[in-house]
């Protein structure tokens, strides 16, 4: 490891001359550009059966080797869709619309309701004090 450093330090030119001929073509080799890591299926670990693994919690076996993206397709992300298709995305859409306006209309209906007089505090009445304001 020595020889090569002070054979890099030496000859920085070499250096740079080398690098960008061998960025270059590795960028065109490998489009993913990590090296000869392996490409694992792209499967959310929520979708995982919880029993075959030694780590149940994360599904993953002592010593395996972990996807690129792993922190996209761990435990520990958003919830995988968990209808399964029962649900398709305009039925989700319009009860969550639902939902709004079931919010609004109790709302609007305690602001109707909700008079002056019913209000938990009211202005202080000192006992000198002036009414000419």
């Amino acid at each position: 490891g020595r020889l090569v450093a002070r054979s890099v330090v030496a000859r920085p030119s070499a250096l740079l001359q080398m690098g960008s001929r061998g960025l270059a073509s590795q960028a065109k080799d490998d489009p993913r550009q990590i090296g000869d890591y392996p490409d694992f299926p792209a499967v959310n670990s929520q979708l995982k059966p919880p029993h075959l693994y030694w780590d149940s919690q994360n599904r993953r076996n002592f010593g395996d080797t972990v996807h690129e993206e792993e922190d996209l397709h761990s435990i520990w992300v958003v919830d995988a869709n968990p209808t399964n298709g029962r649900v398709s995305n305009g039925a989700a859409l319009k009860q969550l619309l639902i939902m709004f306006a079931l919010l609004a209309g109790v709302y609007s209906l305690a602001k109707l309701f909700n008079n002056s007089d019913n209000q938990p505090a009211r202005d202080r009445e000192l006992l000198y004090q002036s009414k000419q304001a």
